[in-house]
């Protein structure tokens, strides 16, 4: 249990720490809910703002791209500048100065860092089938959570996906520390196997193979 609270304070504290951009992700959620509701009970109201819409669809890749670019690349520049950053001896806090490239050095000298970056690459493909199966999944099977609204659709099924994805993961960390520390390396190939699994069963049951 200590482990689970550790990881939700670690993942709440880098989620919600940022409170202006979740403002401002408020703000865009509340626009596309009022809008949703004004297009079902009252569409007269936001007929420009529709038609504008069905002319030019490709403006909601906005919205994913804004929150890919703040996740993902925005992460990924800080961590690197943090990797060249100016540690003290025996502190566990950056000062974020020019460092140099000592801390590549060191990892690139560990025993550790080649079967560490073999494991991560191995889970990174398993991850991208796994990822693969299940936007082929939503795109054959029809949700219909509301009627007549395709976006309220999508993000109650990113939702839940989302959710599921995050509540199965933290499980699975607690998990696989224990199983790891009894089991060895012969828990990443059950694990892999599992995944290999799901994802076949799944693949087959679309493709009508089995019912």
């Amino acid at each position: 249990m200590e482990q689970f609270s550790e990881f939700f304070e670690n993942l709440a504290f880098m989620t919600f720490s940022h409170d202006r951009f979740w403002v401002l992700c408020a703000i865009i959620v509340a626009v596309i809910l009022v809008y949703q509701l004004l297009l079902r009970f009252a569409p007269k109201t936001v007929g420009p703002v529709h038609h504008f819409l069905q002319r030019h669809p490709l403006i909601w890749i906005c919205i994913p791209a804004a929150l890919l670019i703040y996740f993902v690349y925005v992460s990924l520049g800080w961590n690197l500048w943090v990797s060249v950053s100016d540690w003290e001896s025996g502190q566990l806090e950056a000062s974020y100065g020019w460092g140099g490239f000592g801390n590549y050095a060191k990892m690139f000298s560990s025993p550790d860092f080649w079967p560490s970056l073999r494991n991560t690459l191995l889970l990174g493909i398993a991850l991208s089938i796994d990822a693969l199966i299940t936007g082929f999944t939503i795109g054959l099977v029809q949700v219909r959570l509301f009627a007549g609204c395709q976006l309220g659709n999508v993000l109650a099924a990113a939702l839940i996906i989302g959710l599921s994805a995050l509540v199965i993961s933290a499980a699975g960390i607690g998990i696989g520390r224990k199983a790891s520390s009894r089991l060895g390396a012969k828990a990443e190939v059950f694990g892999g196997l599992i995944l290999i699994a799901i994802g076949t069963r799944i693949l087959l049951e679309h493709l009508g193979v089995i019912g």
